[in-house]
């Protein structure tokens, strides 16, 4: 779910940079490290927010989780 969030944003990003390109001064409108860092910044949280709920998931025994539902 992640990769398609990061490719449509990808999609919106480039479409939106040429729309906005005459108000951008002294930078590119398609700036390589910019979408770098935003992408390793969003895979980053993306991980983190994945792995948080996961490791108390695997705290709890499943056949207690059973038991008491």
């Amino acid at each position: 779910m992640a990769a398609a969030g990061l490719s449509i944003g990808w999609v919106g990003a480039f479409a939106g940079a040429r729309l906005v390109s005459g108000l951008l001064f002294g930078i590119r409108p398609v700036d390589p490290a910019t979408y770098a860092a935003i992408t390793a910044a969003l895979t980053l949280m993306t991980a983190v927010a994945a792995y948080i709920p996961a490791k108390k998931a695997a705290r709890i025994d499943p056949a207690e989780c059973l038991r008491t539902q």
